[in-house]
């Protein structure tokens, strides 16, 4: 969880510095995970979250606006350990976002 809240800190440093003026527009799958974001980032990012907090962070029925978030985003943030499997990589490549970094 260090090695996790340490990459995702360094990311936020590396894309601020060539962010100046634009907020940082992160996609987290979980709501403990985007309180984490906006709790490091501040007022320079921009966070949504996939799953809600009454969801099964293993099922969750993947949406347009899913697809249009992760297409947009600068930062997708997900909890690993194959939490997201079934749903996260289908998100990602159908976003079309090949420049979206992934922690």
């Amino acid at each position: 969880m260090k090695n996790k809240v340490s990459s995702i800190i360094l990311v936020f440093i590396i894309l601020s510095a060539f962010t100046q003026a634009a907020t940082i527009k992160v996609v987290t799958t979980l709501m403990d995970l985007r309180s984490i974001a906006e709790l490091i980032g501040g007022d320079k990012v921009s966070v949504t979250s996939i799953a809600t907090g009454y969801q099964n962070p293993h099922f969750v029925d993947p949406k347009p606006s899913y697809i249009i978030n992760l297409s947009n985003a600068d930062l997708f943030v997900t909890v690993g350990l194959d939490l997201e499997t079934g749903w996260s990589p289908q998100l990602v490549s159908s976003s079309r976002n090949n420049a979206l970094p992934h922690l």
